[in-house]
């Protein structure tokens, strides 16, 4: 059977948004590196383009998105987790 226009746009979708969430794991773990490094500015860079892989992440798919306050792990940080794909934490001020 065919798929419909409405099935490729919302598979396209959830497509992207995947991508982009292997994005913002990509940045975090840069930014872990180069933290480690003493480059500021560059983490700060990476910090940025996490946070806005994530909120793409969460507008292209907000029913795979889980988004919280971690509680056991960096306890007050936000935290957002797709369930078999990973958490990441975001900055305080990322709203």
């Amino acid at each position: 059977m065919r798929k419909t226009f409405c099935q490729i746009l919302s598979d396209a979708r959830v497509e992207a948004a995947e991508a982009a969430w292997r994005r913002a794991q990509m940045a975090s773990r840069l930014r872990h590196l180069v933290a480690a490094q003493g480059a500021v500015a560059a983490a700060r860079l990476l910090s940025r383009i996490k946070v806005a892989a994530v909120k793409r992440a969460i507008l292209l798919a907000p029913e795979y998105v889980v988004v919280g306050i971690d509680s056991d792990y960096h306890i007050g940080l936000p935290s957002v987790r797709w369930q078999s794909k990973g958490r990441l934490h975001l900055p305080v001020n990322a709203a």
